[in-house]
């Protein structure tokens, strides 16, 4: 178990710089334990309390998050490695505020949150990698905040979209029916469907009922900028 933890932690993005010698003590001072997934299985919680750190290091996941009212929710998936909710553990109220969902079978490295405190402490090449993810994540968000996506109902719904993912690129699904979509950007149920459908004609998604699956969110927000 041991080697193959060993084996593990220089590929998860956390623990990317740590040296071999601060891994070997990492392993031997703290509780490192591997969680397997079945597919399909509940990985996280949207509003469970979140006590664990969890990154899965094979296999995928698929993000959802609802919305307050429960009308729609979006799926995004994800690629391991990649940490889960990291900022959850810590906060007001320490809950996720997405679920995740094993797509395949998925195997995951746990930390307690103790451990996490921990390593905060203690190994300054995982402080500093938390403390560099967290940022990008709010310089992300502020620049998109000053994009100028008023207007027409394509930058409208390229707002909504964006406004509600984790990352601005893979695969993503809305659950959504017209009317609430229109309701959401204030524009009409005509000028939404309108739009959708030149997407699809334009191979930028698929249409099915209340679904709309964005094989490369990246590419359709290119799309956007430069049409």
């Amino acid at each position: 178990m041991r080697s193959h933890i060993m084996d593990i932690l220089p590929h998860l993005p956390l623990f990317q710089g740590v040296g071999y010698r601060d891994m070997e003590n990492l392993e031997k001072r703290f509780s490192l334990e591997i969680h397997d997934y079945k597919e399909g299985e509940i990985m996280a919680q949207q509003d469970s309390p979140c006590t664990q750190l969890i990154i899965p290091f094979k296999g995928t996941i698929l993000m959802h998050t609802w919305s307050a009212d429960k009308k729609y929710m979006i799926t995004e998936r994800l690629q391991s490695p990649i940490p889960i909710q990291p900022e959850a553990l810590y906060g007001i109220s320490p809950c996720f505020t997405r679920t995740f969902q094993a797509q395949t079978e998925v195997s995951a490295l746990c930390f307690s949150k103790d451990n996490v405190t921990r390593l905060f402490e203690e190994v300054e090449v995982f402080r500093l990698n938390v403390i560099n993810m967290f940022a990008s994540r709010i310089y992300r968000n502020e620049k998109w905040l000053w994009r100028d996506y008023s207007g027409t109902t394509a930058r409208r719904l390229i707002s909504f979209i964006q406004s509600r993912c984790l990352y601005p690129a893979g695969e993503k699904t809305i659950h959504i029916s017209m009317a609430c979509l229109a309701a959401q950007i204030n524009d009409t149920r005509n000028n939404v469907s309108q739009t959708l459908n030149d997407w699809q004609n334009r191979q930028l998604i698929l249409q099915k009922r209340k679904r709309i699956i964005i094989p490369l969110f990246d590419k359709l927000i290119k799309s956007i900028s430069l049409s």
